[in-house]
């Protein structure tokens, strides 16, 4: 028989010393989602004179839907740049990780991020298809889905929901674009007339 501690009359005290593990576990546990898109008070301005809220525009333009042709301007972005935002978020783990950041400051600066990535890939007319040659006469410029107001740019945010958070959405359509691991969800609110 081999000795053991016990037998040798030794008293043997183990001592967890948590460096971070249990901080880091907790916010790993059940990563957050970030949503894209144009909702809330945003989604429901009046877009111009045209009797239409923003977030119709939006809807309309991002699907092609209300005779509309289909300008995507949040998953044409996100079909373009899944692997910049796959690596944002991985870059975003590791900020948790390391840097002692919530899930949720992550998050949130994941959409910031995201919604002025957006906002540039409109600007710079990254939207297609383009404009029919009255529109670039009306507007004076050829890039699409920036009129005078730029209602629908300036309405494009971010909102992040927490799993813990036990919230109700009540959308009336939602065109669902899973990317950067299934952290990305795109949604546009929008009124009935």
């Amino acid at each position: 028989m081999k000795p053991n501690k016990a037998m040798l009359g030794l008293n043997v005290q183990v001592t967890d010393v948590d460096h971070g593990y249990r901080r880091i576990a907790a916010e790993l546990a059940g990563m957050s989602e970030v949503e894209l898109g144009v909702f809330g008070t945003d989604a429901a301005k009046q877009h111009g004179d045209s009797g239409i809220s923003v977030g119709n525009v939006a809807f309309m333009h991002e699907t092609g839907s209300g005779g509309m042709k289909q300008r995507s301007f949040i998953r044409a972005f996100m079909d373009e740049n899944e692997d910049y935002m796959r690596e944002m978020a991985a870059k975003a783990i590791q900020r948790i990780i390391t840097a002692n950041e919530s899930r949720k400051q992550v998050s949130e600066a994941l959409g910031e991020a995201w919604v002025k990535d957006i906002q540039a890939f409109m600007d710079l007319g990254m939207v297609e298809p383009p404009n029919a040659a009255a529109t670039v006469e009306w507007k004076g410029h050829s890039i699409p889905m920036i009129g005078l107001t730029r209602a629908v740019r300036n309405a494009i945010r971010s909102r992040i929901y927490l799993p813990t958070a036990k919230k109700m959405r009540a959308v009336v359509a939602t065109a669902a674009k899973r990317a950067a691991g299934g952290l990305v969800r795109v949604n546009y609110d929008f009124q009935k007339r």
